[in-house]
Protein backbone atom coordinates (compact mmCIF):
# COMPACT_ATOMS: atom_id res chain seq x y z
CA UNK A 1 0.00 0.00 0.00
CA UNK A 2 1.38 3.66 -0.66
CA UNK A 3 0.41 6.61 0.86
CA UNK A 4 0.70 9.78 -0.17
CA UNK A 5 1.53 12.70 2.06
CA UNK A 6 1.24 16.46 0.67
CA UNK A 7 3.17 18.95 1.79
CA UNK A 8 1.81 21.07 5.04
CA UNK A 9 0.22 17.83 6.44
CA UNK A 10 0.38 15.65 9.40
CA UNK A 11 2.15 12.34 10.23
CA UNK A 12 1.44 10.58 12.98
CA UNK A 13 3.69 7.39 13.37
CA UNK A 14 2.44 5.14 16.27
CA UNK A 15 4.63 3.35 17.85
CA UNK A 16 3.25 -0.04 17.50
CA UNK A 17 3.65 -0.81 14.04
CA UNK A 18 5.51 -2.41 11.41
CA UNK A 19 9.44 -2.78 11.48
CA UNK A 20 9.56 -5.51 14.64
CA UNK A 21 11.55 -8.22 13.35
CA UNK A 22 14.13 -8.63 15.77
CA UNK A 23 16.31 -10.55 12.80
CA UNK A 24 16.34 -7.29 10.58
CA UNK A 25 16.22 -4.47 13.29
CA UNK A 26 18.02 -5.18 16.70
CA UNK A 27 15.70 -2.86 18.73
CA UNK A 28 12.47 -2.85 16.86
CA UNK A 29 10.91 -0.86 19.51
CA UNK A 30 12.56 2.26 18.74
CA UNK A 31 12.40 4.59 16.16
CA UNK A 32 15.06 4.85 13.92
CA UNK A 33 15.12 7.31 11.03
CA UNK A 34 17.89 5.49 9.31
CA UNK A 35 15.03 3.01 8.23
CA UNK A 36 14.08 5.82 5.87
CA UNK A 37 17.11 6.69 4.44
CA UNK A 38 16.72 9.93 2.97
CA UNK A 39 14.24 11.36 5.92
CA UNK A 40 16.04 14.03 6.93
CA UNK A 41 14.85 17.16 9.83
CA UNK A 42 14.43 20.22 7.58
CA UNK A 43 14.63 22.96 10.07
CA UNK A 44 17.34 24.27 12.31
CA UNK A 45 17.57 22.40 15.22
CA UNK A 46 17.02 25.98 17.64
CA UNK A 47 13.42 27.05 15.74
CA UNK A 48 12.27 23.60 16.46
CA UNK A 49 9.55 23.67 19.51
CA UNK A 50 10.20 21.50 21.98
CA UNK A 51 7.25 20.17 24.65
CA UNK A 52 8.41 19.85 28.27
CA UNK A 53 5.48 21.31 30.29
CA UNK A 54 3.93 17.79 30.89
CA UNK A 55 4.01 14.46 31.02
CA UNK A 56 5.10 13.72 27.78
CA UNK A 57 8.21 15.06 26.29
CA UNK A 58 9.19 15.72 22.45
CA UNK A 59 8.57 18.55 19.90
CA UNK A 60 5.48 20.12 19.03
CA UNK A 61 5.88 19.37 14.97
CA UNK A 62 9.18 17.51 13.35
CA UNK A 63 8.96 19.65 9.69
CA UNK A 64 11.42 16.68 7.21
CA UNK A 65 12.13 15.89 3.41
CA UNK A 66 13.39 13.28 1.78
Amino acid sequence: MTWVTNSGEGVIVPGATGNWSPDRFPDPGRLDVRRVPRLRVAAPRDTIPFKDDGIVYGVYELPVAW
